[in-house]
């Protein structure tokens, strides 16, 4: 079984755009996804940031450099580094500034940089069963409620984010998705209002203005 440190995420690798040269990865974990597009983009430099000491280390072994920091405190241990690809797979739900972490991240983007994230879907269907039927906001160990989750979003609220953080959205799909049959009856009554809360989370290509 995959720890949250070493899952590979390989439905996101269809976000990355494949003729990006130098590509940084906030919160690699051990590594494995930007070592698995280093496979299909052998031309690119990989990048990684990632907290956890010991998963740094072993980041280190499979990309070209990686830094054991906190963003949370910002990114001025990037220096003059510009990259034209960022990568942000469930990690912007994890910092206490987001907005501000997207903001200063422009100057250390190239013109027509793409930034590439996966964000939990706060509206998915079983989040809204606790919520709204049960009463319940629990937290647990893993997933949307993940108890180290500090903001959470929607997918309204995730183009929200960068738009206001001076980025245009340039393509926002939903992933890991499964709608019931009977919640897919009232979707359809509803004229598909509720499309969004079958996603567990959606993944985001957007573009610095």
């Amino acid at each position: 079984m995959e720890s949250y440190y070493t899952h590979t995420r390989t439905e996101m690798l269809e976000f990355v755009p494949k003729r990006s040269q130098n590509v940084i990865e906030f919160g690699c974990g051990s590594g494995n996804f930007s070592a698995t597009l280093k496979k299909y983009m052998p031309h690119a430099k990989f990048t990684g940031v990632e907290l956890m000491t010991k998963e740094s280390q072993q980041a280190e072994k499979v990309l070209d450099h990686v830094y054991n920091t906190n963003i949370d405190n910002g990114l001025e241990f990037l220096a003059n580094n510009k990259y034209d690809c960022a990568i942000f797979l469930d990690v912007l739900e994890h910092l206490k500034d987001p907005w501000t972490i997207l903001e200063n991240l422009h100057n250390h983007l190239e013109d027509g940089a793409k930034v590439v994230a996966s964000i939990p879907n706060m509206r998915h269907l079983d989040v809204m069963k606790d919520l709204l039927i049960k009463g319940r906001f629990n937290y647990v160990e893993d997933g949307i409620m993940d108890r180290t989750h500090l903001r959470f979003f929607t997918q309204k609220t995730m183009v929200d984010l960068f738009t206001n953080s001076g980025y245009s959205v340039n393509q926002i799909k939903g992933i890991s998705g499964d709608m019931p049959w009977k919640f897919g009856l009232l979707n359809s009554i509803l004229m598909n209002k509720l499309n969004d809360m079958q996603f567990i989370q959606f993944g985001i290509i957007a573009e610095r203005r």
